[in-house]
């Protein structure tokens, strides 16, 4: 993909006023230093939005990476975790899905990680054994049934059960 640079950022580098700098693939922070030196004063400011979300979703995370970077056992053990400490959502020993998605959005670990992505996984959890999902079975609507509804096999999930409890 091909970048936009300002007619004023060309032409420096025709005249030779601004110095290019060299990418090394290897080294992404030379790399990062090169689009910098190419931007418009709009596209750093675009850039640094977009950084301080980055930097602000990391801080929330900590040190757990994403849900969308881990092997399926190691998000059951998140899942497991997080389920076990939820207490919005909760419905004695279960716990709506969507309530548990919106749990690792608050702490930022549901960055790349969609609630369909998110409920696909459940799912594939649950076909392993690795995981407990459970159906509604009380009369009645609550607003989370609809957003944590999981469709395997003809059948409809809601929630996950608590392993520690």
């Amino acid at each position: 993909m091909k970048r936009k640079t300002s007619s004023l950022t060309r032409m420096q580098r025709v005249t030779g006023a601004l110095t290019a700098v060299p990418t090394d693939a290897s080294d992404p922070a030379t790399e990062l230093q090169a689009i910098i030196a190419e931007l418009s004063p709009h596209g750093i400011a675009a850039l640094l939005v977009q950084a301080r979300t980055i930097r602000e979703e990391e801080r929330r995370r900590g040190s757990r990476p994403p849900l969308n970077s881990l092997s399926l056992r190691d998000f059951v053990g998140r899942v497991h975790d997080v389920a076990d400490g939820a207490i919005t959502g909760v419905l004695g020993n279960r716990v709506f899905v969507a309530a548990l998605y919106r749990l690792f959005e608050e702490r930022g670990e549901a960055s790349g990680c969609t609630l369909t992505e998110f409920k696909e996984r459940l799912a594939m959890a649950q076909r392993a054994g690795w995981l407990m999902l459970e159906r509604w079975d009380s009369p009645g609507h609550d607003p989370s049934l609809a957003k944590s509804e999981i469709r395997v096999a003809g059948a409809s999930y809601h929630f996950v059960l608590r392993k520690g409890r």
